[in-house]
């Protein structure tokens, strides 16, 4: 019985937690490609209809939001070359079958450390994602190499 009041004293600072709203936003698009190509040099000529899906959804909860996204390639039809399967005995239509994560992402979204004016703080806020491809850019800019001259 002490242990068990032990354990709820512990936990009575935590406070009562309160569930944050996550809203969803889906992301989707399609795209349907038709490519006929008639190549000198190989037996047969390559024609093909395919389709791109890309779907996902995007999470947010309060400063915090997270993306997932996913995308597939359908030949509907496939008399072509893909690059990857059989024989290059028609032209080549770079659009093979396959199913991909195609992107994955979160961030945290906070206020500004300090006012840009002078003032006082502001509504404004920055996304820590990109402040870690800007600090990206910059690193890579500084890495460039510069030649020495020569003695």
């Amino acid at each position: 019985m002490t242990r068990i009041l032990i354990f709820l004293a512990t936990l009575a600072p935590a406070g009562v937690a309160q569930a944050e709203e996550i809203v969803l936003k889906p992301i989707g698009e399609a795209r349907l490609r038709y490519e006929q190509v008639d190549q000198d040099g190989l037996p047969a000529d390559a024609e093909a209809l395919t389709l791109r899906v890309r779907a996902g959804v995007e999470a947010k909860a309060g400063s915090w939001s997270a993306l997932i996204e996913g995308q597939g390639n359908l030949a509907i039809i496939d008399d072509y070359f893909d690059g990857l399967h059989g024989a290059a005995t028609r032209p080549l239509v770079g659009d093979p079958d396959n199913i991909a994560l195609a992107r994955a992402q979160s961030a945290m979204h906070r206020p500004p450390l300090h006012s840009p004016r002078g003032g006082s703080g502001s509504a404004s806020t920055t996304s820590v994602s990109s402040a870690a491809s800007a600090f990206a850019r910059t690193a890579r800019a500084s890495m460039r190499c510069v030649p020495r001259s020569r003695r």
